[in-house]
Formats: C-alpha cells, structure tokens, sequence
C-alpha cells in the first residue's frame, strides 16, 4: 500500500498534476514571466526534457513543503473588481498566486 507522501511525491502524480494545471490558473496575466514561459513549455506533451524538468522541481518543492513543517509559500494576493454598486460598495474577487515549481 502506497503512503500518502509517497503519492503525493510520485512522478506520475506530478505528471498528471503539470496538465491539469491549465484548467486552474484562471488568470495567465497573473503569472510572472517565467511562470509564463513553462506553462506554455508544458503544452507540448512530447517534450521529455522539460516534463522531466519540471516534475524533478516540483518533486523538490513538494519534499519541502512535507519535510519542513516552517516552510511557507511565497504568494501574491491580487483583487479583482467584481462589481460596483456606488461609492461605497465596491465588491471585488481575490485571487492568489503563487509560483508553478
């Protein structure tokens, strides 16, 4: 029987986790240019080397994150005006984003 950890860390969870990543980043401007450029690196399913790349930083950042308890996410927070109804109610929509590996 396969531990948690050990799912959560498996190649072929971060494999279907890198494609399934377009369907969450809801906003691509958002994304540093970086971010940017793997994402649109990933949509290539053939590209071995930089699918292997990826999941080995994932993989290490993964490891992180369940190794060290002190370990926090660098995020950026971004609110998004959702409506506006006069002066005084604005309403807005707060998305977060945080780094793909």
């Amino acid at each position: 029987m396969m531990l948690l950890r050990d799912f959560i860390i498996s190649e072929k969870n971060i494999y279907l986790a890198i494609y399934a990543v377009k369907s969450y980043v809801f906003d691509p401007q958002l994304l540093d240019y970086e971010d940017k450029e793997k994402l649109n690196l990933l949509e290539d399913p053939f590209n071995e080397k930089i699918i292997n790349e990826i999941i080995e930083e994932v993989k290490c950042l993964l490891e992180k994150v369940l190794d060290d308890k002190d370990y926090l996410f660098e995020t950026q927070v971004y609110f998004k005006p959702k409506d506006y109804k006069g002066h005084e109610k604005i309403f807005r929509e707060t998305l977060i984003n945080s780094s793909i590996s």
